[in-house]
C-alpha cells in the first residue's frame, strides 16, 4: 500500500476521533510519524507487515490498552515501549526477537504477552515484575531454561511453553496455582 493511502487512512482515523485502527496485511515497511496523531487510539493492529522497526511515534499514544505487531521482521524493540502504561495486550510473535527490553517488564496491567516464534534463548527475572499476567505464550522460541521468578506471576491462568529446549522446569512453577 502507498504511503499516501496510509497516510489518508491516519487522517481519517484522525477526523473520526477513531480508538480503532487496522493497518495490518498492508505490506507496510514502515509507519508514517503522523500515527502520533491518533491520540484516542486504544487498539492498533499493525500485524502481517515487512517492518523491521517501530517508529517512536508509536510510543506517544498514551491510552493504547492493545498492540498487535506480531508477523512483521523486528529483531528488537524499544526500551520506550515502557511508556505505554494502560497497555493490556501485546502481541509480538512471528518476529525475529532475541531478548526483551527492560521497559517491558513495566507494563504493569499487561494480561496477555504473546512472545511465540521468536528467537528467545532465555527468559529475563524481572518477568516477575508482570504481576497482572493471564496468559504468556512463549512457544516455540529457544528458551532452554526458566527463571525461577516465574513462580511469582500468581495471576497465570495460561503459560504455554512448547517447543522450546527445555530439559527441565524450576520446582518454583508449581506455585502458580491459578494455571490451568
Amino acid at each position: 500500500m502507498e504511503s499516501k493511502d496510509i497516510r489518508d487512512l491516519i487522517r481519517d482515523a484522525q477526523i473520526d476521533k477513531a480508538t480503532t485502527l487496522d493497518l495490518s496485511a498492508k505490506s507496510l515497511t514502515s509507519l508514517p510519524p503522523e500515527i502520533s496523531e491518533l491520540k484516542n487510539l486504544i487498539e492498533l493492529d499493525i500485524s502481517d507487515n515487512q517492518l523491521i522497526y517501530l517508529p517512536s511515534e508509536i510510543f506517544e499514544l498514551r491510552y493504547l490498552e492493545q498492540l498487535d505487531i506480531s508477523s512483521n521482521q523486528l529483531t528488537f524493540l524499544p526500551m520506550e515501549i515502557s511508556k505505554l502504561k494502560k497497555l493490556d495486550q501485546l502481541n509480538i510473535s512471528s518476529n525475529n526477537l532475541l531478548s526483551l527490553p527492560t521497559g517491558i517488564f513495566e507494563l504493569k496491567v499487561l494480561t496477555k504477552f504473546h512472545i511465540s516464534y521468536n528467537q528467545l534463548s532465555s527468559l529475563p527475572p524481572k518477568i516477575s515484575k508482570l504481576k497482572s499476567l493471564v496468559q504468556l505464550d512463549l512457544f516455540n522460541n529457544r528458551l532452554s531454561s526458566l527463571p525461577p521468578e516465574i513462580s511469582e506471576l500468581k495471576s497465570l491462568e495460561q503459560l504455554d511453553l512448547s517447543y522450546n529446549q527445555l530439559s527441565s522446569l524450576p520446582s518454583e512453577i508449581s506455585e502458580l496455582k491459578s494455571l490451568e
